[in-house]
């Protein structure tokens, strides 16, 4: 894992809880392998457990659950 990101700590800490979280990924690929279908399983396990996975920007439709923009 390369890094996370959410919210913050030391003299930056708030007490509030943060709108978004960030998360880098780095993955060494075996034989058969291919960096999209990693991806997407990543992406599959992270949804059923009941994360929000997004490649842009979260609007505010988004964080009210409607999807839309």
């Amino acid at each position: 894992m390369r890094g996370l990101r959410a919210g913050a700590v030391g003299r930056e800490a708030t007490n509030s809880i943060p709108t978004e979280a960030r998360a880098s990924l780095d993955f060494r690929l075996v034989p058969d392998q291919t960096p999209a279908r990693v991806r997407a399983r990543i992406e599959a396990h992270l949804t059923t457990q009941g994360w929000f996975v997004t490649h842009d920007s979260v609007t505010a439709a988004m964080r009210l659950g409607t999807r839309g923009s």
